[in-house]
């Protein structure tokens, strides 16, 4: 449920109330009863819509703190990834792919070789990404590392 819906629901919920107070006193209890369903009902569509803003902002405040370690960098004129910022000691040397990144998706580009269809050494290696399959081309002695101070 997206929060326009949450927003709807709690304003059902507002108008079912209001509609409670102005009730004459006279109604009978069936009717409340079901008033009081119809409540019920809108203040759960409520929670659930609350729920998922609150997953939807940690998701995003979890991708925020994971997206400013990377930075966009280009290993060769044209050729774009996203490299660690920082070293780390249980994380080797990586790039991953920009627009899987910019999808907010972390997808690790592969090197896939820089050697010709019949055998020969490439100037340039190519390294792919497996989840969209985007290609870069950079030389063959082009390799993740991690910025040097």
């Amino acid at each position: 449920m997206d929060i326009a819906t949450g927003l709807a629901a709690a304003t059902a919920a507002l108008t079912t109330v209001k509609q409670l107070a102005e009730l004459d006193k006279a109604l009978s209890q069936a009717e409340l009863k079901l008033k009081m369903a119809s409540l019920y009902s809108d203040l759960a569509d409520v929670r659930m819509a609350l729920t998922d803003a609150k997953e939807t902002i940690a998701s995003l405040q979890s991708w925020s703190t994971d997206a400013s370690a990377y930075v966009l960098t280009a290993p060769e004129p044209g050729a774009y990834v996203y490299a660690p910022v920082q070293p780390s000691e249980t994380i080797p040397p990586h790039w991953l792919c920009a627009p899987c990144f910019e999808r907010k998706t972390k997808s690790y580009l592969q090197s896939q070789g820089h050697v010709g269809p019949r055998g020969e050494r490439l100037e340039k290696a190519t390294w792919g990404c497996s989840t969209c399959k985007a290609t870069i081309k950079v030389f063959y002695s082009r390799k993740p590392a991690y910025p040097t101070a």
